[in-house]
């Protein structure tokens, strides 16, 4: 039997239209997922503020106290969350993890007429003319909470037809083709991760969505083909090595939505797919985080 591990939480309370800005700031520093929740009566919080925590192994802490302090310290000189206050860090156990994670985990709008909820609230219903994406998360395949999923979902629905072909490229979980499925979409997703594949299978089927193809793959396979809609949330070291393969997958006058890109990569991105030929359409931004619509001439 192993030996019992712990992990370390931090907070931050902000206000509720910081929870992009914080969100990314804590995944940024940490490396974790990030989960946001109403807060408790102990961080003496109104109903306008939130609490937004990061799980990190204790092994790494000290390290992600470090960058979450430096990066806090930046934004605020920056002029962005100022009224934001850090909460006390916790030790979690290892054996109340599961279920600390499913408390600060509920249902939430992700998407116009979209919300994803997780499998252990089997009695949620969505309002109606919404549809419901349900996901059994684990942490190492994402949520959907992340700003970088969001701003790729808000990208992709409004472009799918019913009928016509997405392709997810390091999908993860699932969650951007999942939801593209749901919309009448035919999938194909990859990634480098087997145990993501497995997982994303997992909620493939939970969702009763059937894909036309899932696979393990470093690259998009040659099989899959070409689709008119190509979505991508990766970071942007790989988005620029793998370039190419992104444009050889993408129909003529089809659209690339790309997400996962920082400040820092948004111009080496950028100036990859410009080499490609495809230009830019247009980008959202949410905190750190940007995401991307090229169009394939």
């Amino acid at each position: 039997m192993s030996a019992p591990q712990s992990w370390r939480r931090f907070s931050v309370l902000v206000l509720r239209s910081d929870i992009d800005f914080a969100s990314a700031l804590l995944a940024t520093a940490t490396g974790a997922s990030v989960a946001v929740e109403e807060p408790g009566e102990d961080d003496q919080g109104s109903t306008s503020h939130v609490c937004v925590s990061a799980y990190v192994h204790s092994s790494t802490s000290q390290a992600a106290a470090r960058a979450v302090s430096a990066l806090l310290a930046r934004a605020r000189r920056d002029g962005y969350l100022r009224s934001a206050r850090p909460q006390k860090t916790v030790t979690v156990r290892d054996e109340d993890w599961a279920e600390s994670w499913k408390r600060f985990y509920k249902p939430f709008a992700v998407a116009p007429r979209l919300w994803i909820a997780p499998s252990w609230e089997p009695d949620f219903r969505a309002p109606r003319g919404a549809q419901t994406l349900w996901i059994d998360p684990g942490m190492a395949f994402g949520t959907g909470q992340h700003p970088t999923t969001v701003l790729a979902l808000r990208m992709l629905l409004p472009l799918v037809v019913r009928g016509c072909t997405v392709i997810d490229v390091g999908c993860g979980s699932g969650i951007l083709g999942i939801a593209a499925g749901l919309a009448g979409a035919r999938v194909r997703a990859c990634d480098v991760d087997p145990v993501a594949i497995a997982a994303a299978r997992a909620n493939f089927r939970a969702n009763d969505v059937r894909p036309d193809s899932i696979r393990t793959a470093g690259a998009v396979p040659a099989a899959f083909g070409r689709a008119p809609l190509v979505v991508a949330n990766i970071t942007a070291d790989v988005l620029v090595r793998i370039t190419h393969r992104l444009s050889r997958c993408l129909a003529k006058n089809g659209t690339l939505i790309t997400s996962g890109v920082t400040r820092r990569g948004r111009k080496a991105v950028l100036a990859a797919f410009e080499a490609e030929g495809m230009r830019l359409r247009s980008q959202r931004r949410a905190g750190e985080w940007f995401a991307f619509a090229h169009r394939k001439a």
